[in-house]
């Protein structure tokens, strides 16, 4: 499984739910599922909903300190605002344990010599839309969150 083919796979059956959706409401899947069950092997399926009673796609990833979570992070924004999303514009929630860790995950997501720079999406929205290597902005929203704009 990749992280870019579950994500495509996700768009591709939520399309398709929502055109059955809208011949017949009874004729609506769970189209997460259908999408894990294309590209997820040897790992079982649990449906998740959020607040709304929405379904919510998920999956986990297991990293070990050092292993490029920041930059994987930032990839995975990327592909779900463009396959999933279709769109480079929303707020991500970035929550992590430690002050130690957000102080370092800020400071590789403000870096543009990083290599989550050329991953990422974000920018401030002083920066024009067509900037060639995106910034993110960060706003403090407690010792440990920061809200990005994307």
């Amino acid at each position: 499984m990749t992280v870019d083919s579950f994500v495509q796979q996700l768009a591709k059956w939520r399309e398709k739910d929502r055109e059955a959706r809208e011949r017949d409401p009874e004729w609506g899947f769970d189209w997460v599922q259908r999408a894990w069950d294309k590209t997820v092997t040897r790992r079982p399926y649990h449906a998740r909903r959020n607040g709304l009673g929405e379904r919510l796609p998920a999956f986990c990833l297991k990293i070990p300190t050092g292993g490029g979570k920041t930059l994987l992070a930032t990839r995975v924004i990327g592909l779900v605002n463009a396959h999933f999303r279709k769109s480079r514009r929303g707020l991500v929630l970035w929550i992590v344990p430690t002050t130690q860790i957000y102080n370092q995950t800020l400071k590789a997501l403000k870096d543009r010599d990083h290599p989550t720079a050329s991953n990422s999406i974000c920018r401030p929205a002083s920066e024009p839309a067509s900037s060639r290597r995106p910034r993110p902005s960060a706003r403090a929203m407690s010792p440990r969150t920061s809200a990005f704009s994307c």
